[in-house]
């Protein structure tokens, strides 16, 4: 197998989610396309799938479950539409992501969500309000970051280790930031 489609229905019965380790450690699969019907992806789903390199989102997911993604080190076209509003802990940890756009219901990204991606810029949609600890840590091409105004807390270390993180603009909605958040960073402007 090397292209998986995730329909919507399987026999009459609808799928409405990817169950935790589902397609864990299937080094063949190279692309991923959900169905719309789909509303989350539970934990390690597809984790460790070395030859993953596409994933194509349904609009009607909602939830990326705890190192749905993590190690998928080929892994470097994501596309996630309007209505995700929760990625878990190292959901996409240490793929090689450059780009990925975060939708407006985007409310929450869990502790390493994104640690060590290949992201080079970040614009979060106006909804997010939680970022854990260290989930943009050790992203080491990132170099700017945008916040919205509705993010109200920071993890430690959130982005701590990028070191080509040159700008970072924090909104007055802030109401947690914890000192450490950019330790690291030491081209920050």
């Amino acid at each position: 197998i090397d292209k998986v489609f995730i329909p919507s229905e399987i026999d009459g019965i609808p799928v409405k989610s990817v169950s935790n380790g589902a397609f864990k450690h299937m080094n063949s699969i190279t692309d991923v396309v959900f169905d719309e019907g789909v509303e989350s992806i539970q934990f390690s789903a597809f984790q460790f799938c070395n030859s993953l390199r596409s994933v194509y989102l349904p609009k009607t997911l909602t939830s990326i479950g705890a190192s749905a993604f993590a190690q998928c080190h080929n892994l470097i076209n994501v596309t996630a539409h309007e209505g995700l509003q929760y990625i878990y802990n190292n959901a996409f940890g240490e793929c090689t992501i450059s780009e990925f756009r975060f939708p407006n219901s985007l409310i929450y990204i869990g502790k390493e969500a994104f640690y060590n991606t290949w992201l080079h810029n970040i614009a979060f949609g106006k909804n997010l309000i939680h970022i854990d600890n260290r989930a943009f840590g050790s992203c080491k091409l990132l170099e700017t970051v945008e916040f919205s105004e509705n993010v109200k807390e920071i993890g430690d270390c959130a982005f701590a280790d990028c070191i080509k993180l040159k700008n970072i603009t924090f909104s007055d909605s802030l109401k947690y930031l914890s000192s450490d958040v950019v330790d690291g960073c030491d081209v920050l402007e």
